[in-house]
């Protein structure tokens, strides 16, 4: 009977190793796949937001076009009207270079 005792014992107690060992196993593969989970997610997450600041920078990129457009054309509106003022003004030099000559 102390035999059976004692074998019953030893048996437990191997199942009990094979469990911890077992149970050892299985968190290091949790943990292998969460660290594998969490080094994907942060690869994700960098592509989106490396995404978002190419649109980001597109998008101000098409603003800052259309505002030196905008500005040009006003340089451009303010240059005519600069030159049909000058054009008038030396029309007038011209007149009165002339009159004072008659």
């Amino acid at each position: 009977m102390v035999k059976e005792t004692i074998k019953a014992v030893e048996e437990a107690e191997k199942k009990a190793d094979d469990i911890v060992k077992r149970a050892g196993e299985e968190a290091d593969a949790m943990i292998t796949k969460a660290k594998e989970d969490a080094k994907l997610l942060v690869e994700r997450e960098k592509e989106s937001a490396d995404s978002q600041a190419e649109e980001a920078l597109e998008a101000a990129k098409s603003e800052m076009k259309k505002v030196a457009d905008l500005c040009n054309q006003e340089v451009e509106k303010e240059v005519d009207a600069m030159k049909q003022s000058a054009d008038a003004k030396a029309e007038q030099a011209i007149e009165t270079v002339l009159a004072s000559l008659y």
